[in-house]
């Protein structure tokens, strides 16, 4: 590609998993994104009205990539997924925000993989979400806070994605915790409801999955 650009700003990853409801996602879409696609995430592009600023992969699940986009090939056998040689490019590149789209739904060693590019990205001072129309997954790594807006008919749940996470906090939600050290063999987090205009979590050290999935049961 010649110089190698600097990203600024947010990059936005196309991933090859299913999205069924392309509405859901364009509110998460900001202008100025990098946007990146991974192989076959190349679809997502049109349905989300974006227009692809570099287009990644081996190409097996794609075929031919279209014309007048730029090209970044990958080798078929390769010891990382296209999803995490696209981070790790964005990350070269100075990005350190993601919001990677189609992680979930389809293949599950698939979606697998992507959680623990997720991880990549944060071990290295990153941040960044894994969003289809029904799942949404934000990493921690402690100290760190968030707060996320109550949406009608999702969960919230949390798991250790260390031994265990210390000073686990989480507050506005049916119920809460306050300085929990939470296990990464436990189930305590699973399917919280939040109860007030937003939940705020936050935990002193590990790496914290937060998860929100829509369960189709408005409450």
């Amino acid at each position: 590609m010649g110089t190698e650009p600097r990203i600024t700003g947010r990059c936005l990853l196309l991933a090859g998993g299913p999205i069924g409801d392309y509405a859901a996602l364009r509110p998460l879409v900001r202008p100025g994104d990098f946007v990146l696609a991974a192989d076959s995430g190349y679809r997502h592009a049109a349905p989300l009205g974006l227009t692809v600023d570099l287009l990644l992969g081996d190409f097996d699940s794609l075929g031919t990539p279209p014309a007048g986009v730029p090209i970044h090939t990958l080798p078929v056998e390769k010891d990382e997924t296209d999803t995490l040689a696209a981070v790790r490019l964005a990350m070269r590149w100075g990005c350190r925000d993601f919001l990677i789209l189609g992680a979930f739904g389809g293949r599950f060693d698939h979606s697998i993989a992507n959680l623990i590019t997720l991880r990549e990205i944060v071990e290295r001072g990153g941040r960044g979400m894994l969003a289809d129309d029904r799942t949404r997954v934000h990493l921690l790594r402690g100290p760190e806070t968030i707060r996320l807006p109550r949406m009608e008919g999702w969960s919230l749940s949390l798991f250790s994605m260390t031994d265990r996470c210390t000073g686990v906090c989480e507050s506005g939600v049916h119920y809460p915790l306050d300085g929990y050290t939470l296990e990464a063999a436990s189930s305590l987090g699973v399917s919280n409801a939040i109860d007030a205009a937003e939940a705020r979590i936050s935990l002193e050290s590990g790496i914290l999955a937060v998860i929100q999935a829509f369960d189709g049961n408005p409450s």
